[in-house]
C-alpha cells in the first residue's frame, strides 16, 4: 500500500512538473490521469496534499476569493522529477 501511494505521488508530481507554467485543480489533474492510471479523486487529492507538504507542489488559492485550489509544481518538485528520470 505505501508503495502504491508513492507511485501515485510520483505520477502526480510528474504530471505537474511537465506542465510547470500551468496551475490546475485537483479535479483537472484527476481527469487527466484517471483513464491511464485509474486513480480516484481522493488518491490524487491525497498525493497533492503530501507533495505540498514536501514543497514539491504549491497550493494556490483562487485569486478571486473562491474556494477553488489550484496546484502547480515548484522548482523543487521539478528538480526531483528530473532526478527520477
Amino acid at each position: 500500500m505505501p508503495e502504491d501511494k508513492a507511485h501515485i505521488r510520483r505520477i502526480v508530481r510528474a504530471y505537474l512538473a511537465e506542465r510547470p507554467a500551468i496551475s490546475q485543480t485537483a479535479e483537472t489533474i484527476h481527469f487527466a490521469l484517471k483513464r491511464e492510471h485509474g486513480f480516484t479523486l481522493d488518491q490524487v487529492t491525497s498525493a497533492l496534499i503530501f507533495l505540498t507538504s514536501l514543497e514539491h507542489v504549491e497550493d494556490e488559492s483562487d485569486p478571486l476569493g473562491g474556494s477553488t485550489r489550484r496546484y502547480q509544481a515548484t522548482a523543487k518538485g521539478i528538480i526531483e522529477h528530473e532526478r527520477e528520470g
